[in-house]
């Protein structure tokens, strides 16, 4: 039998009820809005003064604004199908619901958007939304098992925006120098944000308190990212990634088995060399008999100081926000799904026209970065499945 988790203790919350059919609200709420197109079942589906973020730069407060977005995207992609891959949650009737959906969308430019004029190409468009569901108590027409119940209070979307500007094939650049012009890009990030402090002793491995009778899942997962990331043991992928591990990530890497993500997480520590990696919520479902899917907000804070595919490092301050999902078995990692916005790290990471009179010119930029992030077409971890064979 599947077990929710909440994010303070790992324990069953059996004193309370789930009634409420969450993953049909998630399903239908979905199918309601992008599917048929009713855009204004957001209003009963979103709270008045939902909270949330879109790609770590995009934040909202309002339902309103959840409205006009959902026109732009309607209005470029009119034939927009969404199909839910999966859903996590962790939660019950009178506290209300976390959800972490992996989704996919399917549509045509068929009309302008923020991209530019429609440009008729196919998009395949894959992300995670993180929700919290809150039911209606007010409603006194509805059972409280009823999915129409349900309104969204918060919402957490990543997706990989990157991945859709080359299926439109556009550069990203071009758009980045279009969006500044219209200042429409976030915000640079305040200077306080890149003085980064990561602790050495490693003595404060996770919040959860341990029972050696069950596997802890946070505790599992909170340590991992301590260890790997935060304290750079990277050939500790061994105590946490099983052999045939498969992770799927941000510019469409796909990687399999533990080596080639271990040579990936080099790979983005030696851009951000002080990468300090903050969760914000966990939740899970599942148990040790089946495994357990879990859901993991987490804020990254760096410098850009190494050469990759981003190209020269700047010495910018970044923050990042991202989604990662989990599957868990026997004790171990087996897949993982991470969203986090490669474009908008990439406007974090721009040369404004003021600064280009003091570093190097955009096109020389460009160059280089064609150069690291490309040996013979192929990007750095298919040129290492190449050369192992």
């Amino acid at each position: 039998m599947n077990q929710q988790y909440n994010s303070t203790r790992d324990r069953v919350q059996e004193e309370k009820t789930t009634n409420f059919d969450i993953v049909r609200y998630i399903k239908q709420t979905s199918h309601d809005i992008w599917n048929k197109k009713n855009i204004g079942k957001i209003y009963e589906y979103c709270a008045p003064n939902i909270v949330g973020v879109i790609n770590s730069h995009c934040p909202y407060h309002c339902n309103e604004q959840v409205v006009v977005d959902s026109i732009h995207h309607l209005a470029a992609f009119p034939d927009t199908r969404i199909q839910i891959d999966d859903v996590v949650w962790s939660g019950n009737d009178q506290d209300g619901y976390k959800t972490s959906v992996r989704w996919t969308i399917i549509a045509h430019h068929t009309g302008s958007s923020k991209y530019g004029l429609a440009t008729g190409r196919k998009i395949c468009i894959t992300g995670i939304t993180n929700s919290v569901v809150k039911l209606d108590s007010s409603n006194n027409n509805l059972a409280a098992d009823e999915w129409q119940n349900g309104q969204t209070t918060e919402a957490y979307i990543q997706y990989d925006e990157l991945s859709v500007i080359r299926q439109l094939d556009l550069s990203p650049f071009e758009i980045i120098k279009t969006m500044e012009k219209y200042e429409l890009l976030a915000k640079p990030i305040e200077p306080e944000v890149g003085n980064i402090e990561r602790r050495v002793d490693r003595q404060v491995r996770s919040i959860v308190v341990q029972d050696e009778d069950c596997f802890h899942v946070e505790n599992f997962v909170r340590k991992s990212i301590e260890d790997i990331w935060n304290h750079r043991l990277i050939g500790n992928i061994e105590n946490y990634y099983s052999m045939d591990f498969r992770y799927h990530g941000p510019g469409d890497r796909e990687l399999e088995q533990s080596h080639e993500y271990q040579l990936d997480i080099l790979t983005r520590l030696s851009i951000f060399p002080n990468t300090k990696i903050h969760i914000d919520d966990f939740f899970c479902m599942g148990s040790e008999e089946e495994g357990f899917r879990t859901s993991m907000r987490w804020t990254l804070l760096g410098n850009h100081g190494g050469f990759g595919e981003y190209g020269p490092p700047t010495g910018k301050k970044v923050r990042l926000a991202g989604i990662t999902n989990y599957i868990i078995r026997e004790g171990k990692f087996v897949e993982e799904w991470t969203h986090y916005s490669e474009f908008g790290l990439m406007q974090q990471l721009r040369t404004s026209e003021k600064e280009k009179d003091s570093h190097i010119y955009e096109t020389e930029v460009h160059s280089l970065q064609d150069e690291l992030t490309t040996v013979n077409g192929m990007t750095p971890h298919l040129l290492y499945k190449e050369v192992r064979g």
